[in-house]
């Protein structure tokens, strides 16, 4: 049975302008099965009927593949100051009024439109809470923050993402079956990792 329903009031915001330090190049252009990291989350995004969809970005490659799927982008000049200015950058360009807004990480290859589609649909029962997944007990991405909460994220600073505002009243974690999902990679290390689990299991 599919899950989805006919719109979700949730806009989608791909983080996917960070500098990769610990990898030493671009980690989202790092290959699994032939296929670009970042193209995983974005194709997932393309499946999912969000009322917005906006990627973080400037990378032309990333900007070009976007496009193609119908994601709008936004450029960010203040990368180097940190995640918080991708968050707000995402705010202050999605396009169109929502209930709340949903964070991707673009180095979360694993990821699973079931999953995204299960945290959606504890939104659309919770329009007031934050939603975030666990991957075996560990708070992970994508986080969904209401749109209670927009001022507050267009406060943030530095490295700072909307989980510090998770509180035990005012959030709902949902256990996600399979923890590779929620594996993201800053490293090479993090990135060889995957590309074994992933030749493994073909």
């Amino acid at each position: 049975m599919n899950d989805k329903i006919k719109n979700y009031e949730v806009n989608a915001i791909i983080l996917a302008s960070g500098y990769s330090k610990r990898f030493k190049e671009n980690k989202l252009k790092a290959e699994i099965a032939e296929k670009k990291i970042y193209s995983y989350v974005l194709d997932l995004i393309e499946s999912i009927p969000f009322k917005d969809k906006i990627v973080i970005t400037n990378d032309s490659e990333i900007i070009e593949y976007a496009v193609k799927k119908g994601i709008n982008y936004e450029k960010n000049p203040n990368a180097n100051l940190g995640k918080s200015e991708s968050i707000k950058l995402g705010i202050e360009n999605s396009k169109i009024d929502s209930k709340g807004y949903m964070f991707f990480m673009a180095d979360q290859p694993f990821l699973k439109e079931k999953s995204v589609i299960k945290l959606l649909n504890e939104f659309e029962n919770n329009l007031d809470k934050i939603i975030f997944p666990k991957f075996a007990g560990k708070k992970g991405s994508p986080v969904i923050i209401p749109i209670s909460l927009k001022e507050k994220l267009l406060e943030l600073k530095g490295d700072e993402g909307g989980s510090i505002f998770i509180t035990e009243k005012n959030s709902i974690s949902v256990e996600m079956e399979s923890e590779i999902e929620g594996k993201d990679i800053d490293s090479l290390e993090d990135y060889n990792s995957l590309l074994n689990y992933f030749n493994r299991k073909n």
